[in-house]
């Protein structure tokens, strides 16, 4: 018999709310620790203030947290709890008299073991409190080596000297790589336009992917950097980016990939959007071009024939580059799920772009490769509009958009589109993962078919004169960066300096 007393499943309104709520939490935890690592706080005094300032803002009554960075720092802090009593949470002791629900998380970085987060909720939270102490715990364990730097400042510090002497030098050189021009940096990573040289004076560029020195020693980040390249360089397609070679070297983990003459789509859709949209029939062509990319990555084996199970799950227009040439490439699996990974992550975390997402990724629900031709269906959505589908204001109301609001219909934003294109778009973006295309392969055979019966499927060669346009001498300066080649020393380096 059922109880009476279960409380009912939440409702979509909640769930979305519950997540938003989850995601300021995260962010705020984020900007509380980078404030700390930012002012050079120590330690023990940045994990007492987060433990005061962030459970009461996950609604906990109080917590404790043990931290072991090292052999020489063990900090036990207790807040808003009896001290007796939080320590004797943190040593997994039965408690009889605890008022509330107690919630534990890990502090861990790969195989590192960093201490244990608990935090004590009242009985209202007890559906939400795991997850929000996964949030914090998340946070506060990645920020724990970074901010146990003052405790050992000095042997840290010159551990990260050693490892940035032979690896970012003045002269221009990483290995077997000649650097080029530095086409940008990321909080992780930093992306050189590089030469590479082979037998006989033969070069060749890449772009040259490198973690940055000081997180090299993050097990947790280097583990991730090296599924992307290992994941990625699986993939072997002319709609994917592919990767040339992987590997470390004086402490640094780098990727080289092709390097592409050409432009993000983020970019494009911006541009074009003032010179009146990007052209139908090439949005349609370029999206088909990354939908079988996608097919591609969905359907890797391994070499006994079993599905490796990749989901890119950050389908996005930045991630996704158009060459001078009129070929679309996907890129970035930073955040792909297979079963290749060391780093695995759970089929319900929370990764990616928010208002790319399909509902059941946001939802923390089990995800496959439809999630990935639901982004697809966003980004072609945004290609024809000239605007993103879902973006709001704020996280909330992105995530109520995306998970309740009618999907208006294309030709409100852009004229000229027929009901069939509409009819793809929409089947593509289905809320129900049983109503969308089962494959990404199914998607572009539709998007194809439309072409075809339509205007004609456009070349390449016909996308790529019309970006040069929109992006009237990008493809020169581009093409002039090469004749640095001619310049660059020859010499290679294969061992770092003294």
């Amino acid at each position: 018999m059922a109880d009476a007393r279960a409380k009912p499943a939440p409702s979509a309104e909640e769930r979305a709310a519950e997540l938003e709520f989850l995601l300021r939490l995260n962010r705020e935890a984020d900007a509380f620790l980078s404030n700390c690592q930012g002012e050079g706080r120590p330690l023990d005094e940045s994990v007492q203030t987060f433990l005061e300032r962030m459970a009461p803002r996950a609604g906990a009554m109080g917590g404790a947290v043990r931290v072991s960075p090292g052999a020489r720092v063990n900090l036990v802090r207790v807040v808003g709890i009896d001290e007796d009593l939080g320590r004797r949470l943190l040593r997994n002791e039965k408690v009889r008299d605890l008022e509330g629900v107690a919630s534990r998380y890990p502090l861990e970085v790969g195989k590192l073991k960093l201490g244990e987060l608990l935090l004590v909720f009242p009985e209202s939270l007890a559906d939400k409190a795991n997850a929000r102490t996964e949030i914090l715990a998340q946070e506060l364990d990645g920020a724990v080596l970074s901010l146990s730097e003052v405790e050992v400042e000095r042997e840290l510090r010159q551990k990260i000297r050693a490892l940035e002497k032979p690896v970012f030098l003045d002269d221009g050189r990483f290995g077997k790589y000649s650097l080029v021009k530095l086409l940008g940096q990321g909080g992780m990573a930093q992306v050189h336009l590089a030469r590479v040289d082979g037998p006989s004076g033969v070069a060749r560029l890449c772009a040259l992917k490198r973690m940055l020195p000081h997180l090299s020693r993050d097990g947790h980040l280097t583990a991730m950097f090296l599924d992307e390249a290992r994941v990625a360089s699986l993939v072997n397609h002319p709609h994917v980016a592919r990767v040339e070679d992987f590997g470390e070297l004086g402490g640094t983990y780098y990727m080289a990939l092709e390097f592409l003459a050409g432009v993000d789509s983020a970019s494009m859709v911006d541009t074009a959007y003032e010179m009146g949209g990007i052209p139908v029939p090439y949005a349609v062509a370029l999206a088909s071009q990354i939908a079988m990319g996608l097919h591609a990555a969905h359907e890797l084996t391994d070499l006994d024939g079993r599905s490796l199970g990749l989901v890119h799950r950050d389908v996005s227009p930045q991630n996704i580059m158009v060459t001078f040439d009129g070929v679309a490439k996907l890129v970035d699996f930073g955040v792909a799920k297979s079963q290749v990974q060391r780093e695995q992550t759970r089929d319900t975390a929370v990764k990616g772009k928010l208002c790319y997402m399909s509902p059941e990724q946001c939802l923390g629900r089990t995800i496959d490769r439809r999630s990935d031709v639901f982004a697809l269906g966003a980004v072609l959505y945004e290609f024809i509009a000239g605007r993103p589908l879902f973006l709001r204001d704020n996280d909330g109301a992105t995530l109520r958009a995306l998970l309740d609001e009618p999907v208006p219909r294309i030709a409100k934003a852009r004229t000229g589109v027929g009901e069939e294109l509409w009819r793809i778009v929409q089947r593509a973006l289905a809320r129900n993962p049983d109503e969308r295309y089962p494959t990404a392969l199914h998607f572009s055979s539709a998007l194809d078919g439309y072409l075809k019966a339509t205007h004609g499927a456009p070349s390449t060669s016909e996308i790529g004169a019309w970006l040069r346009t929109v992006f009237p001498g990008k493809a020169e300066e581009i093409a002039g960066w090469t004749t640095k080649l001619d310049r660059m020393p020859t010499e290679i380096i294969t061992k770092p300096r003294p």
